[in-house]
């Protein structure tokens, strides 16, 4: 088994970053100008093996996610309050809405010969209830994302602040 090596960066109190050291990365502020780049930069997508199934394009999504706050400060950190989510939180209905209500919350992944496409509705109670939208888009055999889609659909009221 490979074990992939990381090393975390301090860049500021709140934020931090990873980089692989076998590449020779040591000049952090040009390899990472923004404090949550896209994985490709940090090459731990890259090491994701899957066997092409719509489970692991949905897992590698995932995983995505969470790795990139690996070493991130609690304040950094809202992954870890998102909650996949198969059909409308409770009390939905009287939120804020900014466009029109998913008829389906079920996770999917769309299978064509140039794309693959995987999205999926989670709930997060950090600051305030909402309902994010999450699409990702890869290319076949690569576990990869060429983009990736983040947006709050719905606002409620409520939340926490850890």
């Amino acid at each position: 088994m490979q074990v992939l090596r990381q090393r975390s960066f301090r860049k500021t109190a709140l934020r931090s970053f990873l980089w692989n050291p076998s590449k020779g990365d040591r000049n952090v502020d040009k390899l990472l100008p923004h404090w949550r780049p896209g994985l490709h930069r940090l090459g731990i997508s890259i090491r994701l093996k899957g066997n092409g199934t719509s489970h692991s394009y949905f897992s590698a999504s995932l995983f995505n996610r969470e790795v990139s706050e690996f070493g991130a400060f609690p304040h950094s950190m809202d992954w870890k309050t998102h909650e996949v989510i198969d059909k409308q939180p409770p009390g939905a209905d009287f939120w804020e809405w900014s466009g029109t209500k998913p008829e389906d919350y079920q996770p999917r992944v769309v299978e064509s010969e140039l794309e693959i496409f995987v999205e999926f509705y989670t709930f997060s109670e950090w600051g305030t209830d909402a309902i994010h939208y999450h699409y990702d888009r890869y290319e076949p055999g690569s576990y990869i994302p060429t983009s990736t889609t983040d947006r709050i659909i719905a606002r409620g009221v409520g939340g926490t602040l850890i």
